[in-house]
């Protein structure tokens, strides 16, 4: 991998990083069989990008020492496996709840049993190349140093000296719909007040009550629509990065309140 710049040998830890527990975000694509390239140019292609990150995202590198800093010495650095796996990547596809996911995510690597030792990787990457040709990336990112906002923009990372085309893609205005919707303070209490009385479920947060309604609504329509019920999803997606200053403390007590 690219030397680490010596200005950037350590990486301090925040506060918020140093009282974050040691977990490790789990990120796996797969891929069906390449056309024109051998699982050795795979192998070449993965880890010349992961040498360019690297050079970017240093601490990826590094080890965690006293929970005060990362140390990105160059006697250290990310791991990366390649292996083969004696199975049909079908395996995992039809069976992903059970033992066969150990396949992708092996228990003997630092997102499991080592995850308080310093000497811990910070990035582990592994290679798996199954009998039918297909291939899967696992990666590992400890949540001490990245974020889920982090980990995206690492993992899209673009080489400026070879940016890939990037399409415009535009949603399918049949499948995609975009509303706002208003809701008055005294309309969101007299709506919590009512499902505070016909619920066993208390002290909801105006937001749940709001994305509640929001939900029963569409789970109502595509009902119409369809005749049946489909399990549905619905979520928030936010950027607490910016806010992070202003409410550090009061996140803090929340959390040991908690």
């Amino acid at each position: 991998f690219s030397s680490i710049p010596s200005s950037h040998r350590h990486y301090n830890l925040s506060f918020r990083d140093q009282t974050t527990n040691i977990l490790y975000l789990p990120i796996v694509a797969l891929y069906s069989k390449p056309e024109n390239h051998t699982i050795t140019q795979i192998s070449n292609i993965l880890e010349n990008s992961l040498s360019k990150i690297l050079f970017f995202y240093y601490p990826f590198a590094g080890r965690i020492k006293d929970n005060k800093y990362v140390d990105c010495s160059d006697i250290v650095g990310a791991e990366y496996f390649k292996v083969q796996v004696n199975c049909q990547m079908s395996e995992i596809l039809t069976n992903p709840y059970n033992d066969a996911i150990e396949i992708v995510f092996p228990q003997n690597l630092p997102w499991s049993d080592s995850l308080s030792k310093e000497r811990s990787s910070l990035l582990v990457v592994r290679l798996s190349h199954f009998d039918c040709g297909g291939v899967v990336v696992g990666i590992c990112l400890s949540h001490k140093i990245v974020d889920g906002y982090s980990a995206f923009k690492a993992l899209f990372f673009s080489p400026i000296d070879n940016p890939p085309h990037m399409p415009n893609v535009v949603p399918d205005p049949q499948r995609c719909v975009s509303r706002m919707y208003n809701f008055s303070s005294s309309s969101l209490f007299k709506l919590k007040d009512i499902v505070s009385t016909n619920s066993q479920i208390q002290n909801q947060s105006l937001i749940e009550v709001a994305t509640s309604l929001l939900h029963k609504c569409g789970v109502d329509v595509s009902m119409a629509k369809l005749g049946v019920f489909k399990p549905t999803i619905l979520f928030h997606v936010m950027n607490l990065l910016p806010l992070f200053h202003s409410t550090q403390w009061e996140m803090l007590i929340v959390s040991l309140a908690q």
